[in-house]
C-alpha cells in the first residue's frame, strides 16, 4: 500500500532511490528533505511500536524502505508474504506487540 500511495503522490522514486538528494548545498536540498521526511512518516506510520524502534533512525526512506523490504520479504514467495501478514494479524487482534 506503501507503494501505491508513494505512486499515486508522485513520490515513487523517494523509495526506489530515482529522486536522489541534491547536494546539502544545493537550494533544492531543503525541498526534498522535507518531501522524504513525509515518505519515511508514510512508513513508519504503519509499524507497530516495537517495529519503529528498529526503523525510524534510518535517515532517508529509501533505507528505511529496502531494510523493511529485506527483513519480511525477499521478492520470490508469495506465501511468505500472505503469512506474514496473517501472523501481523493475529497478533494485533490478541493485541500483543511484538
Amino acid at each position: 500500500m506503501i507503494e501505491l500511495h508513494a505512486t499515486t503522490q508522485g513520490k515513487l522514486g523517494y523509495l526506489t532511490g530515482d529522486t536522489d538528494a541534491p547536494d546539502s548545498q544545493d537550494p533544492k536540498f531543503g525541498k526534498w528533505k522535507i518531501v522524504d521526511a513525509i515518505v519515511k512518516s508514510w512508513i513508519l506510520r504503519t509499524m507497530e511500536p516495537s517495529l519503529l524502534n528498529i526503523f525510524h533512525t534510518l535517515p532517508i526512506a529509501k533505507e528505511i524502505w529496502n531494510a523493511v523490504n529485506q527483513m519480511f520479504y525477499n521478492g520470490s514467495d508469495i506465501s511468505q508474504l500472505y503469512e506474514l501478514r496473517c501472523q501481523a494479524t493475529c497478533l494485533k487482534q490478541e493485541g500483543r506487540h511484538v
